[in-house]
C-alpha cells in the first residue's frame, strides 16, 4: 500500500515543485532588479515554503530540530551530510532568516530556474571540481564574503549526494577547513540529514518522515587545527544519522 500510495503521490509532489521553481524565477528576478538582493530573498523564501510544503503531498514527514536560537550577528558555517537535492531546499527554507549561501558544483549554476539564478545571487561558491585552482579561489572568495559581511554557508563536506543507501561517506577536509580558517569569526554548526537517501529513488515511500537535525556547535578557537572541527562535524553528524 505504501508503494502504491508512492506512486499516486510522488508525480503530483513532482509537479508542483517544478512548477514552482518556474513560476518564481522571473519573480525573483523582478525582485532582485528592483530591491536587490533584500527583495530577491523575501521572494526566495515564499517558493521555498511551498517547495517544503510540497512534501507532504508525496506523503513525505519533515522534523526540524533545534533551529531555535541560531546566534544571529555573527558568521555562520553550516556542515552538513548530503543525500538528495531536497536538503537544499529545506536547509534554505530552516535557516530562511539568514542570507545562506552554499557551496556548489558549478553546473547547478546553470538551466535550473530559480535554483540557478539564487546560487549566482547569494555569493555561493561555484566549483568546478577538475580545476582545483578555481575552487581553491571560489572557497577564498565566499569565506571573506561569509566574514565580512556576517552571513551564513552551507557546505556538504562528503563532496557527493550520489550514495548507496543510508551509507555515510568520510568528510573531505579541504574545502570545509579553508573555510573555517578564512572566516575566522564564524560559529561552525554540524546538522544532520537523515532519511533523504530513500528519496533517490521513484516513488518516495509514501508516510516516511526526513530529519534535519542541529547539533552541537563548534567554537573552532577551541581546537588546534581546522582539521580537527572537521572531524568533529563528522564524528557529530554521522553518530546522529546511525541513532
Amino acid at each position: 500500500m505504501q508503494k502504491l500510495l508512492g506512486y499516486i503521490f510522488t508525480p503530483i509532489h513532482y509537479i508542483v515543485f517544478i512548477i514552482t521553481i518556474i513560476i518564481f524565477h522571473p519573480l525573483q528576478v523582478i525582485a532582485y532588479t528592483l530591491g536587490g538582493r533584500f527583495w530577491q530573498r523575501k521572494v526566495l523564501n515564499v517558493m521555498l515554503f511551498i517547495l517544503s510544503k510540497s512534501m507532504y503531498l508525496a506523503g513525505i514527514h519533515q522534523r526540524f530540530i533545534n533551529f531555535e536560537n541560531i546566534p544571529e550577528g555573527r558568521p555562520l558555517i553550516i556542515v552538513a551530510n548530503h543525500h538528495h537535492i531536497h536538503d537544499i531546499s529545506n536547509l534554505n527554507w530552516v535557516l530562511r532568516k539568514f542570507d545562506v549561501s552554499f557551496v556548489s558544483k558549478a553546473a547547478l549554476s546553470k538551466n535550473i530556474p530559480s535554483i540557478s539564478y539564487n546560487l549566482r545571487k547569494s555569493s555561493s561558491a561555484l566549483i568546478e571540481r577538475k580545476d582545483r585552482e578555481q575552487a581553491i579561489n571560489e572557497i577564498l572568495k565566499l569565506a571573506k564574503h561569509v566574514e565580512s559581511n556576517k552571513s551564513t554557508t552551507v557546505i556538504f563536506p562528503e563532496g557527493t549526494r550520489e550514495h548507496k543507501g543510508d551509507l555515510l561517506r568520510s568528510f573531505k577536509p579541504g574545502g570545509t577547513a579553508s573555510l573555517i580558517k578564512n572566516a575566522p569569526s564564524a560559529l561552525v554548526i554540524p546538522v544532520a540529514i537523515s532519511g533523504t537517501w530513500r528519496l533517490q529513488k521513484f516513488p518516495f515511500p509514501f508516510g516516511m518522515t526526513i530529519t534535519f537535525e542541529r547539533l552541537k556547535d563548534i567554537e573552532p578557537k577551541d581546537y588546534k587545527t581546522e582539521a580537527e572541527v572537521v572531524k568533529e562535524c563528522e564524528r557529530q553528524v554521522h553518530a546522529a544519522v546511525r541513532q
